[in-house]
C-alpha cells in the first residue's frame, strides 16, 4: 500500500540538494526481511506517470541521494522512481541483522514495481543493487526492457573478484569489529571519500551520512557487508566458473558504465566478465576520472547515457516521449491557427 507523506524532515543544506517528491510503500508483513507489521520503504517519485519509467537503485553505504542529479535531469522526460532500500535512507531501519538479505530486497523491489504498476522498466543499478535488480529481471523478464549496471555486479559472489576491500568493509565482516563500527563517532559514518575521485562538499557528505547519524541506524550497512565473501584466488576462480550459466538466462539488454578509478576493482576483469556472461550486453563504457561512486563523479555523463538508454527502450516499447509529444501538439496548434488566419 502506498502511503503519501509530507516532505521528510531533512537539514536545510541536504533538503536543498534533495528537493524531491517522497512517498512510502508499506511492505507486506509476510515478505522476507519485513516485520510482522510491515516496514516502510521510502522512494522518490518524480515525472509524469505516463512517461517511460526509470528505476534507480542504490547499493551499500548510500541511498537515493546518490542519484539526485540524475533525477533532476531525467524527470522531465521520464517517470523516475528511486527507492531507499530498507535499512537505508529514509526507509525503516529494523535492528535485526537477519532482515537484510538479497532475497528480501528482491521481494521488496517486486512489491514496489507491482504497486506502482510500472511497465517496461529501465533499471539503473549501482554497487550491490546489481544482484537485486538482476533477480527481478529473471523473475519478470517481460517487464524489464533495459538494465544499466554502474560499477555493479550481477551476483553477490562476484565481490570475490575484488582486488582490495576498504578497511571498513573488511572490518565489518567480523561481529566484534562491526559492533565497534556501529558505535563509531570519531569520524563521519560512513566515510565515502575512498569511493569518489573528487573531494565531497560538506553538504554532500552530510547528505550521505544523514541516515546513519546514530548507531541504531547502522545495522543494514554492516549486515549487507557480511553477506559478501572473503577474497581469495580460489574464491575468484569459483565465482567466475559458477556465474556464467546462471546469467545466460538474463535476456534483457544490458549496458555497463564503469568508473576506471574504482578502488574495489582496479582491473577490467569484472566488467568484461559481465559482458561475456550476459547474452545481450554491450561493450563496457569506461569513464576516466570516475571512481566507485560514478553518479557522484560523472553525473552529466551518467544522465546522458541513462536517458539515451531509456529513450531507446521507450521507442522499442512504443511509449511516447511526453516532451516530444507536447512539442508536436504545440506545432500542430500553430499550424491550425495559421490556416484559420
Amino acid at each position: 500500500m502506498i502511503v503519501e507523506s509530507f516532505p521528510p524532515r531533512l537539514p536545510d543544506p541536504v533538503r536543498a540538494l534533495y528537493p524531491f517528491r517522497t512517498r512510502y510503500l508499506r511492505l507486506q508483513g509476510d515478505a522476507p526481511g519485513s516485520s510482522a507489521g510491515g516496514e516502510m520503504m521510502s522512494f522518490v517519485d518524480e515525472g509524469p506517470e505516463a512517461a517511460p519509467p526509470l528505476l534507480l537503485l542504490h547499493g551499500n553505504l548510500t541511498w537515493s541521494f546518490l542519484f539526485r542529479e540524475l533525477i533532476a535531469r531525467a524527470h522531465g522526460r521520464f517517470r523516475v522512481i528511486a527507492p531507499d532500500l530498507v535499512g537505508f535512507g529514509l526507509s525503516s531501519k529494523p535492528r535485526d541483522p537477519g532482515c537484510y538479505t538479497f532475497e528480501g530486497y528482491g521481494e521488496h523491489l517486486f512489491q514496489l514495481i507491482s504497486e506502482l504498476n510500472l511497465r517496461k522498466l529501465t533499471l539503473v543499478l549501482h554497487d550491490c543493487a546489481g544482484p537485486i535488480g538482476i533477480r527481478y529481471a529473471m523473475r519478470c523478464p517481460e517487464n524489464v526492457g533495459r538494465i544499466v549496471l554502474v560499477n555493479s555486479w550481477a551476483d553477490a559472489r562476484m565481490m570475490d573478484l575484488a582486488d582490495r576491500l576498504p578497511l571498513w568493509l573488511a572490518a565489518a565482516r567480523s561481529r566484534w569489529t562491526g559492533s565497534l563500527l556501529r558505535q563509531w563517532r570519531l569520524t563521519p559514518w560512513p566515510a565515502l571519500q575512498w569511493a569518489v575521485a573528487k573531494r565531497l562538499a560538506p553538504a554532500v557528505a552530510a547528505g550521505y551520512g544523514y541516515p546513519f547519524r546514530n548507531p541504531r541506524s547502522r545495522t543494514a550497512p554492516l549486515a549487507l557487508a557480511r553477506l559478501l565473501r572473503n577474497t581469495t584466488p580460489q574464491a575468484q576462480l569459483a565465482a567466475a566458473q559458477a556465474l556464467a550459466p546462471k546469467l545466460k538466462a538474463v535476456r534483457t539488454r544490458v549496458q555497463i558504465l564503469w568508473g576506471e578509478r574504482d578502488p574495489l576493482f582496479r582491473s577490467k576483469l569484472l566488467p568484461y566478465l559481465l559482458r561475456d556472461s550476459l547474452p545481450n550486453c554491450g561493450e563496457p563504457v569506461f569513464v576516466a576520472g570516475a571512481s566507485h561512486l560514478l553518479p557522484e563523479d560523472a553525473p552529466e555523463l551518467l544522465a546522458e547515457k541513462v536517458m539515451e538508454t531509456g529513450a531507446q527502450e521507450a521507442g522499442r516499447a512504443g511509449i511516447q516521449d511526453p516532451v516530444k509529444n507536447f512539442r508536436f501538439k504545440i506545432f500542430d496548434f500553430r499550424l491550425k491557427l495559421k490556416e484559420r488566419l
